[in-house]
């Protein structure tokens, strides 16, 4: 049996411990988002990367508010979605999505200046395909909001409306993929009640969750983070940790943090879904400070940092450099599997596929696991039985830990619109010195085909 045989044997049949491996993403995240002015006194602008060791690096500087930006498909390069202002005082990219270097906050654009689909610009996601969404108010009004969708040519389309939905709807909220459907979720801020959609590639509309009435009811007013483990929308608002099933059952609350936390909390995300300690990180800034919050899963204990520098007004949170499997459409139904891991530059690397989903996925021993069920798929995929429609790439990362597998499923004559299910891509990075010889899981990404 070939070395690369045994990994995948050790890693989907065996189990293996997984103590003292990687339990989650590298402390360094993605804040910020307040206006390039100087009011008020002291405040920090442009979007930052924030570390657990007190140190920070500006790498945008919109020429005012940005409430979005992520880690683009090269894992490298940040997409923020930068609002604009009229006055002519201020310098820098507005109305529209900018892709920035964070090395040098050198930027180029992906879409814009528009003034119309811009003015009020929000969240921004990159899907599947590595095209841009992004949800905006319509110049002037409050309830009036649109889903727009740019792909890698900037061609604009639309994927939903308020007036398609039927009602007034704010949908300014955090934006993600469901891992179980590959569908978009948008979150819904409009009172009476509030709303978390669930949009199809074709544009069908289905309701995730139908809340109560009361703004917020969900607790997940800038968050939107899907828990891999049950499907479940989990995360902290103001001073709890909400739970949100699909359906039409109110939230829950997980954990009570109004005596642990001495401000609330508006936007978070989930860390690594593979480890044996789960958490959510948090940042949170003030004229004085700005901090990082870490929330553990099982306890709700609160552990922070101060930073070092003055306060900033956070609007969104990314792991920087946390996009480690992400495809790439480059033809029709031929997708890149780009596997960013810059934390192991020359480690092999193990990568499946399973159209079975993600739970209860595979144990590693001691908590960790791999979001993704063997199933004839993981079993093809692993033993290269798919020639011409699955090639991992090349087993191993290189210098910049850093490899491109690639999907292709022509041969198999899929319709036009594709076939309409999602699989499931997983990943673990090999270690022999490692516990269990594997040093690293990343979060399982879900496509549909």
């Amino acid at each position: 049996m070939k070395p690369t045989a045994l990994i995948a044997a050790a890693w989907l049949i065996v189990g293996v411990s997984a103590a003292g491996a990687q339990t989650w993403h590298d402390e360094q995240y993605l804040a910020g988002g307040y206006p390039n002015t100087t009011m008020p006194p002291g405040q920090v602008s442009g979007v930052w990367v924030v570390r657990s060791n007190w140190t920070s690096t500006l790498i945008a500087q919109p020429q005012y508010m940005s409430y979005g930006y992520c880690m683009d498909v090269d894992n490298l390069h940040v997409v923020v979605a930068c609002q604009g202002i009229a006055s002519t005082s201020y310098t820098g990219p507005r109305y529209g999505l900018y892709r920035f270097d964070p090395q040098t906050t050198r930027y180029t654009t992906i879409y814009g200046p528009d003034t119309l689909n811009c003015n009020n610009v929000y969240n921004v996601h990159v899907n599947q395909d590595g095209d841009y969404i992004f949800n905006s108010a319509i110049r002037g009004s409050q309830t009036d909001f649109h889903i727009l969708k740019v792909d890698r040519g900037g061609t604009l389309t639309t994927l939903l409306t308020s007036i398609a939905l039927g009602r007034p709807a704010t949908l300014a909220g955090k934006m993600t993929t469901n891992i179980d459907t590959g569908n978009l979720l948008v979150f819904d801020r409009m009172n009476d009640p509030d709303h978390i959609y669930e949009v199809a590639p074709d544009g069908a509309v289905t309701t995730f969750n139908v809340g109560y009435n009361g703004r917020s009811s969900y607790g997940t007013d800038f968050s939107l983070t899907q828990n891999h483990r049950n499907g479940y929308i989990e995360g902290p608002n103001a001073g709890c940790v909400y739970r949100v099933k699909p359906g039409t059952s109110p939230r829950t609350t997980l954990h009570d943090l109004s005596s642990r936390m001495p401000f609330g909390l508006v936007n978070s995300g989930l860390d690594l879904q593979t480890g044996s300690r789960m958490r959510w990180v948090c940042t949170a800034g003030f004229w004085d400070a700005t901090w990082i919050i870490w929330i553990d899963y099982t306890t709700g204990a609160v552990t922070s940092t101060r930073q070092n520098f003055r306060g900033m007004a956070n609007h969104d949170l990314d792991f920087f450099r946390g996009n480690h499997i992400q495809t790439l459409k480059v033809a029709p139904h031929r997708w890149s599997i780009l596997l960013s891991c810059p934390r192991s530059p020359g480690y092999s690397y193990v990568l499946a596929a399973g159209m079975s989903g993600v739970r209860p996925g595979t144990s590693l021993g001691h908590g960790r696991q791999v979001n993704l069920n063997l199933d004839a798929l993981c079993e093809a995929t692993l033993n290269h039985r798919l020639p011409g429609v699955w090639h991992p790439g090349a087993g191993r990362l290189d210098i910049k830990g850093e490899a491109r597998g690639t999907i292709d499923v022509n041969a198999l004559k899929p319709p036009p619109g594709g076939f309409g299910f999602p699989i499931w891509i997983a990943m673990v990075v090999i270690d022999p010195k490692a516990p269990g010889g594997i040093k690293y899981v990343p979060d399982t990404h879900v496509m549909r085909l």
